[in-house]
């Protein structure tokens, strides 16, 4: 029960206003081009408090695909997109529903490497959204090299392994989608 009403409170507190509604996160896998593998707890192999938490955390990651998606465009001048402060707006709605949810001891690391995967690329837009003219031109074509790019991408790597790892016998749709969430949040 208490599951329940966390997750309605989360989709409340995740309602967007009209215009980010512009793009689900189905449009955000589509247009990164990356395939989208929902975690399906009901599948799942796993103790049941560890598949609602797994639903959780790839739901974060999921809203953070969706907002980065949208940010990238707000970047390149395309629509579908948000600023920098509605990602933020976003970004922090999500990370701060960590708060309310039973982490697993085995997969607190796993959820500080997420959270700090997405703070790096939030710090990153931020980096990007202060620059100017050919400096910030020449930052859109090489982001992929920027150091809070790298760093992201290597936390979400980590992450990915240690709950692969935690979880050797889960259902393989689910060990596909533990990879889908985590790389479709990577910008590389």
């Amino acid at each position: 029960m208490f599951f329940r009403v966390l997750m309605c409170l989360l989709l409340l507190c995740f309602s967007m206003p009209s215009f980010a509604q512009d793009m689900s996160v189905s449009d955000a896998y589509k247009a990164i081009p990356h395939k989208q593998t929902t975690f399906d707890a009901q599948q799942s192999r796993l103790a049941k408090a560890d598949a609602k938490y797994l639903e959780h955390y790839f739901y974060v990651a999921d809203i953070a695909v969706r907002a980065r998606v949208m940010a990238l465009r707000g970047f390149w001048g395309q629509d579908k997109s948000l600023n920098v402060q509605d990602y933020d707006a976003q970004v922090h709605k999500a990370l701060s529903s960590f708060e309310v949810v039973n982490t697993p001891k085995h997969l607190k690391e796993a959820e500080t490497l997420l959270i700090g995967a997405i703070k790096d690329q939030q710090a990153f837009f931020h980096e990007w959204d202060k620059l100017e003219g050919d400096k910030r031109k020449e930052m859109g074509s090489n982001y992929v090299r920027h150091r809070l790019v790298l760093s992201a991408h290597q936390k979400l790597i980590r992450a990915y392994f240690l709950i692969k790892n935690a979880y050797p016998r889960e259902e393989q749709h689910n060990v596909e989608a533990f990879f889908d969430h985590l790389c479709a949040l990577d910008f590389i």
